[in-house]
């Protein structure tokens, strides 16, 4: 238990410093010695890490030549924008058709200015 803290600072120490007692030779072999395996350790993980790697390298597909895909890609968008024009211009013709249609069928209101002549007319 470290002294109270006195209440007036003092230029001298009460307490002797001690010297730290140093690791003995055969524990600093020891942790060298631990050290040494570690190292290895992470050594032969990075090369089986590396060798991994260069399996993987090794293994990998050639990239195939992509330029007949694209062509054939390029025919069906066209064909496809043909199919969706021609839907739009048929659905636009029937929209058209059908409005004719209903005017056709839709009986005509004459009105009654338009269907007499005169006056007399209109107490018929």
């Amino acid at each position: 238990m470290p002294p109270p803290p006195s209440p007036t600072p003092s230029t001298s120490s009460s307490s002797t410093a001690r010297p730290i007692e140093s690791p003995s030779f055969s524990v600093l072999c020891n942790m060298l010695a631990n050290l040494r395996e570690q190292m290895n350790a992470l050594w032969e993980g990075q090369l089986s890490t590396h060798q991994m790697l260069d399996e993987l390298w090794q293994s990998r597909p050639i990239p195939q030549d992509n330029a007949e895909v694209l062509k054939h890609l390029d025919t069906i968008e066209s064909l496809l924008q043909r199919v969706i024009e021609r839907t739009e211009s048929v659905t636009e013709r029937r929209m058209v058709e059908m409005v004719q249609e209903r005017e056709t069928r839709r009986p005509r209101v004459e009105l009654i200015s338009e269907s007499s002549t005169d006056e007399d007319s209109l107490f018929r």
